[in-house]
This record gives structure tokens, sequence and C-alpha cells, in this order.
């Protein structure tokens, strides 16, 4: 199972969040990439821990796939 997370720049609000998610329910955003990287792991082990009943520890690898759109002045 490797769990596949898209996430996007909104300029506006000036936070990154998830767009889209091969785990249902995972809706997290925050200031910068980084920090929406780092509460990644914990964001998925709450959602898979809710979905099993917590029931043992495993690895589970993600993908995380950015977008931004910018202007560039030509």
């Amino acid at each position: 199972m490797k769990i596949t997370v898209a996430i996007a720049r909104d300029n506006e609000a000036n936070v990154w969040y998830v767009v889209e998610s091969s785990l249902p329910g995972l809706n997290i955003e925050a200031e910068s990439m980084d920090k929406l990287f780092a509460q990644l792991p914990l964001a998925i082990q709450d959602l898979l821990e809710a979905g099993n009943g917590g029931s043992g520890q495993v690895n589970v690898p993600f993908e995380l796939i950015a977008r931004s759109q910018t202007d560039a002045r030509v």
C-alpha cells in the first residue's frame, strides 16, 4: 500500500494544502511545504489507526506531489 498525496499552494491564503489523496479524509494545511510534509506522517497514521482500530504498526510509504503556479514576466 502506497499513499499518494497531491498538495498545492493557495497564494491568497498563504498556505499549502492537500488537494487530492489516495487516503480518504486526509485534509491538512500548513504555511510552508516543509511544515506540511512534516505533518503528513502523523496525519496518515491517525487516519489509518482510526480505520483499522489501531491494531499494530507498519511502515506505509507515501508519495508527495507538489503543485505551484506563478507568472514569469517576459
